[in-house]
């Protein structure tokens, strides 16, 4: 976060016609908890509550914190407490890595301007799946030439209109 307002500063400095020597800052990679799909499925059920609104408060972050209180008291599952939105946009990135192994797919998909924050996908995938090459690569392209580069380079077409609209395509290692 630091680092994120010294960048910030500094392009405002620069928008302004000015200059400053910035602070540098180390950024500390820690890894996020990611609970199983069975644990994330019974939170968002818990908090739904059987309608199309999460939260029909307007008060969401105090309604949140009560409802997965109450849900990891409910289950008897203390690591439900460590559970955010932010946790669902972790899992869905790891998951999608785990499928395509595209760490460039997945940093499309989740908006990242900066590869560095999608990276951490790889770490989370491999200590989730403990992975040991499972005989195939994946990619995912989003246009024709993505399409033809991948066929050319070996490739094979496994499904189309992903999420995104990218078709997946597979070679054996």
């Amino acid at each position: 976060m630091k680092a994120n307002v010294v960048d910030t500063y500094s392009s405002f400095l620069e928008m302004r016609g000015l200059t400053w020597t910035p602070l540098r800052y180390m950024r500390l990679e820690t890894i996020p908890f990611i609970p199983s799909e069975a644990e994330l499925i019974k939170r968002f059920e818990a908090i739904t509550n059987g309608s199309e609104r999460i939260f029909d408060d307007f008060i969401l972050r105090r309604a949140f914190y009560y409802k997965r209180k109450t849900t990891a008291y409910k289950l008897s599952n203390p690591k439900l407490l460590h559970v955010t939105f932010t946790t669902f946009r972790h899992w869905f990135g790891t998951m999608e890595y785990h499928k395509t192994k595209d760490i460039l797919h997945v940093q499309r998909l989740l908006g990242h301007k900066n590869i560095q924050n999608t990276l951490i996908y790889i770490d989370l995938e491999s200590k989730l799946f403990n992975d040991t090459s499972e005989g195939s690569t994946s990619r995912v392209a989003h246009n024709v030439g993505e399409a033809r580069g991948l066929i050319e380079s070996g490739f094979e077409y496994v499904t189309g209109d992903y999420n995104d609209g990218g078709k997946i395509f597979r070679k054996r290692n």
